[in-house]
């Protein structure tokens, strides 16, 4: 019979690979969508799809990217949350276990500084490249151009405001709770 330590570890650590899956798709499509505002800002040219070989205009691969990005961001902040669920039935049921598994060989089994900087850094690169994108543009109002890459971006803030949480959570005399796991 299964137990039901077996299944969160295998929960646990089944979130540590998918969060970090889709981080790296995030992080593609973001470098895609900052070369494309970069090198073609108007988005006159003709690119090939990331996912097909097909000629398409370059705003259809910008356009293609971004929701790409955007969906990674949504996944591994959805499975950041499971994450910090699965650890924190863990710790109930076993804290050395828990403890062992933040030497698990993921960037997010522990979370810390280097954690957030990259998840920061990843959220950045397609607002910034949104925002380029917008700036060449000739949108008259301000507003569009803040608004709409932090929308773009909010899944990775939103993993983001998670990930800091967990980090710096703290118990009563400033022991971190869980060992930054949870």
């Amino acid at each position: 019979m299964v137990d039901c330590v077996d299944i969160l570890v295998g929960n646990l650590i089944q979130s540590f690979k998918t969060i970090e899956r889709y981080l790296m798709a995030g992080l593609t499509a973001g470098l895609v969508m900052l070369a494309l505002a970069i090198t073609d800002p108007e988005m006159v040219g003709s690119l090939e799809l990331m996912f097909a070989p097909v000629e398409s205009p370059a705003f259809l691969v910008f356009g293609v990217a971004m929701v790409a990005y955007f969906v990674c961001g949504s996944v591994s902040a959805a499975y950041f949350a499971s994450r910090v669920r699965a650890a924190a039935a863990l710790a109930v049921h076993d804290r050395r276990l828990l403890e062992s598994l933040s030497m698990y060989p993921s960037l997010l089994s522990g979370v810390g500084v280097v954690s957030l900087v990259l998840i920061g850094a990843i959220g950045a690169v397609g607002m910034l490249a949104t925002y380029h994108l917008l700036s060449t543009t000739q949108i008259s109002q301000p507003v569009p151009r803040i608004v709409i890459p932090v929308l773009l971006g909010s899944p990775y803030l939103v993993l983001l405001g998670m990930a800091g949480r967990v980090a710096f959570r703290r118990e009563g005399g400033g022991k971190t709770v869980e060992k930054s796991v949870a």
